[in-house]
């Protein structure tokens, strides 16, 4: 379910391309006067976290079903394949990609890596994260197990 303006953010759903499906389990303050922080508990790999609150925020809310499927159909729009001076600069580019985004940023993302027909180990790697994440999405949004939100979200995309 997507987190709304008006609604408490305790007990919504977020996704980390690191760490996968969370739920806001509080807010807190670690310093008596700094800012205050989503406490966010990723189940599956039994991790506590602190997340900014506010513009720094470095997590994301699940997306409505009408933006999730708007995002997908960005798939089918044609992407020019990215080019580097050096496969060094490439490798470089592609590690900063795991940052936690918008879907509509990991979706070019995608795009971007899967333009490439000589990806490197890491970046295939990268790669399966990107789409592991979106594929999350998916099974939170329409209530699907695992391999029935891969099989969804593979309509829409071409990964060479």
């Amino acid at each position: 379910m997507a987190q709304t303006e008006n609604q408490s953010p305790i007990g919504s759903k977020i996704l980390s391309i690191l760490f996968g499906i969370g739920t806001i389990s509080g807010i807190e303050k670690l310093q008596e006067d700094g800012e205050e922080f989503f406490v966010v508990e990723y189940g599956e790999k039994n991790v506590k976290n602190y997340s900014p609150m506010g513009e720094k925020k470095k997590i994301r809310f699940v997306s409505t079903e009408d933006s999730f499927t708007k995002s997908l159909e960005r798939f089918k729009e044609k992407t020019e394949a990215k080019t580097f001076p050096a496969k060094k600069d490439r490798i470089t580019y592609f590690n900063t990609i795991l940052r936690d985004c918008s879907l509509d940023e990991i979706v070019d993302k995608v795009k971007e890596v899967s333009s490439i027909s000589d990806l490197a180990v890491n970046e295939k790697e990268k790669l399966k994260k990107l789409m592991k994440t979106i594929e999350q999405e998916a099974s939170i949004i329409y209530e699907l197990t695992s391999p029935k939100s891969k099989d969804f979200v593979s309509k829409y995309i071409e990964i060479k």
